[in-house]
């Protein structure tokens, strides 16, 4: 993945001059700032501007200047630091994705499992929020709908 990363900017700055943004500054954080792990595999922006990134090492929030880790260490109720992916509803509820198969949405500041009919109890994929603000779930099983008011907890 991060080889990938490496070929698609190198590519970006082999473009004609013209075609460049030569505004563009980058920065480059690692487990040397605060990340429990370097591999994300997951990003969702909040309306406070807050960055949510889901690893392999727990799910961290990053407000611009600091990481919070939210791992099960701190955080028991989560079950796993394994997040595999991670977005935000309209109510800006933080949705994750995890390794072991059980969604979580974060709400209020409190942590509850999404219990799923019939689990996959394999990785969460994907999250997504579509245009009517219907909650969805990648797995390897296929995807899961969920509506307020229906499965949720």
């Amino acid at each position: 993945m991060q080889r990938l990363l490496a070929l698609l900017l190198a590519a970006l700055f082999a473009l004609p001059g013209a075609a460049r943004d030569t505004r563009l500054a980058v920065h480059h954080w690692s487990t040397r700032d605060g990340l429990p792990q370097d591999t994300i595999r997951g990003l969702a922006q909040t309306s406070d501007g807050s960055l949510w990134m889901a690893t392999m090492g727990g799910l961290v929030r990053f407000d611009g200047q600091q990481f919070e880790a939210f791992d099960i260490a701190g955080h028991p109720q989560i079950g796993t630091s394994r997040a595999t992916c991670v977005g935000v509803d309209s109510a800006g509820e933080i949705l994750v994705g995890t390794a072991v198969g059980k969604p979580l949405r974060r709400s209020r500041g409190e942590w509850i499992e999404i219990h799923l009919p019939n689990p996959c109890e394999l990785p969460v994929s994907d999250v997504l929020v579509d245009s009517a603000g219907v909650r969805w779930n990648a797995t390897v099983c296929g995807p899961y709908r969920l509506e307020r008011g229906s499965q949720l907890p």
